[in-house]
């Protein structure tokens, strides 16, 4: 059974195939999550973030999607989301502005950002770690104080931290059980992850993974790269691969480490489930079977995206302004801009 503790977690997505090179929004696709009976989301999204007890989604329209512990507070308006990050019992998004929003339980002030501006954001057990504009980190709550440098990446994750300097080194502060700080390893990695527990894990530059700390059963059988990213939970990992599918090993009492068939452009692992968004959503109506995109979809499509609002820019696919603005000829777009990964694994 998967710790109780937090579960590091920001989404992360690499330069592959079909997953681009951002960790903010990606372009837009259906939610896959596996292991967590009440994930069930429709509609389109562009981030995701998995914690322990809770997971968030951003959908095309600019809406936070929020199941589980804590509930979802109304966000201040003005400023448009653009990073997620879920932790035990708190979470936190990063604006458009740069700065953070914290909720939930703030029983050691993890819920009180400093001010400033910051690229990225990790919410951990009872403490958080962003990224300020100059690459430097930024640490509030019940945490340990970050080391001085400028980094690229941060991952927070049971009592220790870890974080990606900018020549793709890694550096590990925090409480060092099972020497999962001092551990680390010393040469450049492509990225890596800190568990809710003492694990951390990394890919290396020829895409296999390694491991340090404890992990119990997801220190065993791990499968060969090449991989673009792992994501390390208590006990069970994903990895994703370049052309977007993804691998899942370790513990799996509620199914938690069977990752799906799909192809996946993000991906986030929590405590107990997976999350992320499928690199096709040209298969309109989720079929299984070949062929999976057929006139079928063009009728689900119409129906499903061309009600106006923030669907309708992917409807108009070919961008007529004349009527009919909506024919096949957006399906043909539709298909040939969208159908990446449409294809069985």
């Amino acid at each position: 059974m998967e710790s109780r503790s937090v579960r590091r977690s920001h989404a992360i997505l690499w330069c592959a195939a079909l997953v681009t090179s951002c960790r903010a929004q990606v372009q837009p696709g259906p939610l896959v999550v596996w292991s967590f009976a009440e994930g069930a989301q429709s509609g389109l999204f562009t981030n995701v973030a998995a914690g322990f007890s809770s997971a968030l989604a951003l959908r095309i329209d600019g809406a936070v999607i929020s199941w589980g512990y804590p509930d979802l507070p109304s966000l201040p308006p003005g400023q448009s989301v653009i990073g997620l990050s879920v932790g035990f019992d708190h979470n936190c998004i990063l604006r458009s502005d740069g700065t953070v929003y914290c909720w939930g339980y703030n029983g050691f002030g993890q819920c009180n950002p400093p001010p400033g501006r910051f690229t990225k954001i990790s919410a951990g057990e009872r403490f958080n770690v962003a990224i300020r504009e100059d690459g430097t980190l930024a640490a509030w709550g019940a945490g340990h104080a970050p080391p001085a440098g400028a980094y690229k990446d941060v991952w927070c994750g049971k009592d220790w931290n870890l974080a990606q300097r900018l020549d793709g080194t890694l550096v590990a502060w925090g409480f060092n059980q099972f020497g999962v700080v001092s551990g680390v390893p010393t040469y450049p990695v492509l990225t890596a992850s800190a568990a809710p527990e003492y694990l951390g894990m990394a890919v290396r530059l020829d895409g296999s993974i390694v491991h340090w700390g404890c992990g119990c059963e997801v220190n065993t059988n791990i499968p060969a790269g090449p991989f673009v990213a792992v994501f390390a939970g208590a006990n069970s990992a994903v990895a994703l691969r370049a052309d977007g599918t993804a691998v899942g090993w370790g513990g799996n009492i509620a199914g938690q480490a069977i990752a799906p068939p799909a192809r996946f452009r993000m991906l986030d692992k929590g405590i107990g489930l997976g999350i992320g968004i499928a690199a096709c959503y040209a298969n309109c109506d989720g079929s299984t079977a070949p062929p999976f995109l057929n006139i079928n979809d063009f009728v689900c499509f119409l129906n499903y995206f061309a009600g106006g609002g923030a669907g309708e820019q992917y409807a108009n696919c070919d961008a007529s302004t004349t009527p009919p603005v909506l024919n096949v000829n957006d399906f043909v777009c539709f298909l040939n801009r969208f159908s990446a990964g449409c294809t069985a694994p």
